[in-house]
């Protein structure tokens, strides 16, 4: 088991997933800012492939992951912060529908 030089001893499995989920948390409700945008697509990415994983047999995880466009877009708000859907909202629909289409793009850019 590898071991940070920043903790004294090996976290547990169950502290690992425990800051994991924390992670999401302050991402999700904003207390997690970065200056370069891509960084929350590159999470995302990394957050659904995970969850991806986690509800896979071992057979299913030897496969290929594949997603494709439209496959993600009604799940978006698990992995991305709140206010970026509050602010859509009060947006036409054509408007949100773009919004949604290009953050799904960039998910999946950052996913491969």
């Amino acid at each position: 088991r590898k071991v940070s030089s920043l903790l004294p001893q090996a976290r547990t499995k169950k502290e690992q997933q425990l800051e994991y989920c924390q992670a999401r948390n302050d991402i999700k409700d904003g207390r997690f800012m970065t200056a370069d945008v891509s960084e929350m697509f590159d999470l995302a990415a990394l957050a659904i492939f995970k969850d991806f994983k986690d509800g896979m047999s071992e057979e299913e995880q030897e496969e290929e992951l594949v997603l494709e466009r439209g496959q993600l877009s009604q799940q978006l708000h698990h992995y991305l912060p709140h206010h970026w859907f509050k602010a859509l909202a009060n947006k036409k629909n054509n408007v949100r529908a773009q919004q949604l289409e290009d953050w799904e793009r960039k998910v999946l850019r950052s996913f491969y």
